[in-house]
């Protein structure tokens, strides 16, 4: 079959790497698998692949096509401590930093999650619950912290807000840095 096993008499893929008893491979893409990694004789076992590089090199996984060998990228960069991720064939589309931070649509990420693009009127996040009610949640961890919606232009990034406070269960709505409305518990 031209197959190569190693760790395995049976190999499963042009290339298959048996750290024990073979893994069975998806049925449906039999045909398309280039290589196998398993380690599978326990439940608890794992099977890791490392890619290293020099201290400031990158280390890639590559998805393309006859039209576009480079059409998806998984990147890690050493030098800038970050992850990248590409699709379509050029560009960046998301980067989680060393810091955690995830950024789609911006390589630098200000915010544990930052949302970059140009909406042209559209909404630049979608959410939707297909099966009921869409809930977006913003929860304080204590009872005497609040749950804020902020909103922000090139000027200022809290220039208006919904704020509502769990210790008093009042809600503001603040415009322009000052509080419009307040409704409490007792309204």
């Amino acid at each position: 079959s031209g197959n190569v096993g190693i760790g395995t008499a049976t190999p499963a893929a042009k290339l298959n790497i048996a750290l024990d008893t073979p893994s069975a491979v998806p049925s449906y893409v039999s045909g398309e698998i280039g290589f196998v990694l398993s380690n599978s004789s326990a439940t608890g076992d794992g099977a890791t692949m490392a890619i290293t590089t020099g201290a400031t090199g990158q280390a890639q996984i590559i998805f393309g096509d006859t039209a576009d060998s480079d059409a998806g990228v998984i990147m890690y960069n050493n030098n800038g401590d970050y992850m990248s991720f590409r699709t379509g064939g050029s560009g960046e589309d998301m980067r989680i930093t060393s810091a955690g931070n995830v950024g789609i649509g911006t390589n630098n990420p200000s915010r544990l999650f930052h949302v970059s693009g140009v909406g042209s009127g559209n909404p630049l996040a979608v959410v939707e619950d297909t099966s009921g009610n869409s809930n977006l949640l913003i929860k304080a961890t204590a009872a005497n912290k609040n749950s804020i919606l902020l909103f922000g232009d090139a000027a200022n990034d809290e220039i208006g807000r919904i704020d509502y406070d769990h210790q008093d269960n009042s809600l503001d709505f603040v415009t322009n840095t000052g509080t419009a409305l307040t409704i409490n518990n007792a309204q």
